[in-house]
């Protein structure tokens, strides 16, 4: 439950009711007790409850014993379900109708869980056309992205991200241990565990996550990454190394650095975070408020490292990163219809170049976790051939492949350029069998005036001497008649 806390230790705001925790009510407590949720599901339901709480002015303990209170003594009783559908009819008002459906939704499990069942006839829908996703992103279009990724951490968002169409919060989490060296039989096959074990890995190289990824209401899919990702993995890994950070199978493939540093000027010690790994005893450049307390300014002092780890980024940052290279790379979408690219876009990414591969939908949902065959894959019901999904996702990998350094995408701009050529081909086919059809048009023409000259020739020649006898001067026809002949010549 880090998420409800600020860098201070107290709780956030947003997390609180009138200043009382959301976690120190005995309802709340039950209600995630039951659910079971993940840190996602907590993180949206505690703060859709605080939002209803002020809606209808009263903490969570309060709602749930008043509403017992009526169902005892009218167990058809409306009263919140009123409240609730009003408080839905507002959300409508500056809310799309899935968000409202959503914050619906977590009111309707708080009360479930809270055994003061909510009597809902008819639960909110969304229509087709009431529903805006998120873009799905071109691969031209992560391709510009790339072009605006100054890091290596956002340059393997990008291509992990898209090539393997994991959730962000895989993505958090994923380390050089996650990658398979090469199969073995087994389900967990036999881990990286260093650069050299990455670079000789089998290609595609499969991602196998910790189990708890692959249970629950949302499962990452058996997925992979192309060779272009994992060439730029082997790059970052070896900058990392000569820097001076030790690479393991623990390793984070998309880092911060929390840090401990002492500044020079005052000799204090300080926590801070780095986007490079620095040695201890370094000599480094941090920001810190002089003069110190909250009346301070930001100023850049000198400082020396004391203590440094490299740890996951957090799924939030990694979500900024994505809108900061969309919003560089002016990424467009239709608004009103869809939402601006986020992380879930490289899913979408993922999942339309896979059906325009002609890839079978079951393995699709499979590469994706949409299928119910993950869990069984991993409890042993039914058993999946990896290979089998391994062929199918390297048989799509020219297109899936994002960056221009692979034989994939190599292959696709020389099918682009054959399409082109092929354009050419049959623009030039065209002319030619126009050229042709002219020429015969004028060979036509050539004749019939040879006919029409011959003619005139001849009439020419038989009216001279008939001129001449009636006594006309047959010299005057010689004009015409060479005339004529020149123009038989032509």
């Amino acid at each position: 439950m880090d998420f409800m806390f600020d860098k201070a230790g107290s709780v956030k705001k947003e997390y609180c009711f009138r200043g009382h925790p959301m976690l120190g009510y005995d309802s709340v407590r039950s209600w995630f007790v039951g659910v079971m949720p993940s840190r996602s599901y907590k993180r949206h339901g505690i703060g859709y409850l605080v939002e209803f709480c002020e809606y209808v002015n009263k903490d969570p303990d309060t709602l749930v014993s008043e509403r017992k209170a009526r169902m005892k003594k009218d167990p058809n009783t409306l009263v919140e379900e009123r409240l609730l559908n009003r408080w839905h009819s507002e959300l409508l008002q500056r809310h799309m109708p899935s968000t409202a459906q959503g914050k619906f939704s977590k009111i309707v499990a708080f009360f479930n869980f809270n055994y003061v069942k909510l009597n809902v006839p008819r639960f909110p829908s969304v229509t087709l056309d009431q529903y805006q996703g998120w873009k799905r992103l071109q691969k031209k279009e992560v391709q510009t992205m790339m072009g605006f990724a100054d890091t290596y951490r956002d340059k393997v968002l990008l291509t992990v991200g898209s090539e393997s169409g994991l959730r962000v919060r895989a993505l958090e989490v994923l380390e050089l241990g996650h990658l398979v060296k090469f199969e073995d039989g087994t389900l967990e096959g036999v881990p990286c565990e260093s650069i050299q074990d990455l670079s000789g890995a089998l290609v595609p190289v499969r991602i196998q996550l910790p189990q708890r990824f692959y249970i629950g209401n949302k499962k990452e899919g058996i997925t992979f990454i192309c060779h272009d990702a994992a060439e730029l993995l082997v790059e970052y890994l070896a900058h990392r190394k000569a820097r001076g950070e030790p690479i393991g199978p623990r390793t984070p493939l998309m880092p911060t650095y929390p840090a401990t540093v002492r500044t020079l000027d005052n000799d204090a010690i300080t926590a801070t975070h780095f986007s490079e790994f620095h040695p201890t005893s370094s000599k480094v450049s941090v920001t810190v408020p002089r003069p110190l307390g909250p009346n301070g300014r930001p100023t850049i002092v000198e400082a020396i490292v004391e203590s440094i780890r490299a740890a996951p980024t957090h799924f939030s940052t990694l979500e900024a990163a994505m809108r900061r290279l969309r919003e560089k790379a002016h990424i467009p979408y239709k608004e009103g219809v869809e939402r601006p690219a986020t992380t879930h876009s490289m899913r979408k990414y993922l999942h339309s170049t896979l059906d325009s591969c002609g890839v079978n939908a079951v393995l699709v949902n499979v590469i994706l976790g949409h299928s119910a065959r993950i869990s069984d894959h991993y409890s042993g019901k039914h058993h999946l051939s990896i290979e089998e999904i391994r062929s199918q996702y390297h048989a799509s990998m020219y297109r899936i492949a994002i960056t221009e350094e692979t034989n994939g995408s190599r292959i696709v701009k020389l099918e682009e350029q054959a399409k082109v050529q092929e354009e050419e081909h049959r623009a030039l086919v065209e002319e030619l069998a126009n050229l042709r059809a002219s020429s015969n048009t004028k060979d036509k023409t050539i004749q019939l005036l040879s006919e029409q000259v011959a003619d005139l020739a001849h009439r020419v020649e038989t009216m001279g001497p008939r001129m001449g006898s009636q006594g006309h001067n047959s010299e005057n026809f010689s004009p015409a008649r060479q005339k004529a002949e020149l123009l038989l010549e032509t």
